[in-house]
């Protein structure tokens, strides 16, 4: 499954999207509620200034998605940064993913 946006607001609740595929997808300023993405390939994906609440990315791979201005809260951020393909760069973007999320103040 691909999934695309562009520049509008989405508003959805993934109640279990595992081992799906959003590479490249683009999820500028959406709103996605408690989903999760458990096992899915992220790679390349966009969450500039997205809304994740609640969202899990457990064994998720996002190398290369851009976080940029996503509010993510502070729990997600320290399992987010715990990712181990937390890394690369967005390929559109140009923003480096670690970066993106905002990992700088959590262990790894």
């Amino acid at each position: 499954m691909t999934f695309s946006v562009y520049n509008f607001l989405i508003l959805f609740r993934i109640n279990d999207e595992t081992d799906s595929n959003f590479d490249g997808s683009d999820f500028t300023n959406g709103i996605i509620d408690r989903a999760s993405f458990k096992g899915s390939s992220l790679r390349g994906t966009i969450f500039t200034n997205a809304v994740l609440t609640g969202t899990s990315f457990e064994d998720s791979d996002v190398e290369n998605a851009d976080f940029t201005d996503a509010y993510i809260g502070d729990f997600d951020i320290r399992l987010l940064c715990k990712n181990p393909t937390l890394k690369g760069e967005n390929p559109t973007t140009g923003a480096d993913t670690a970066l993106s999320v905002g990992c700088g103040g959590f262990k790894k």
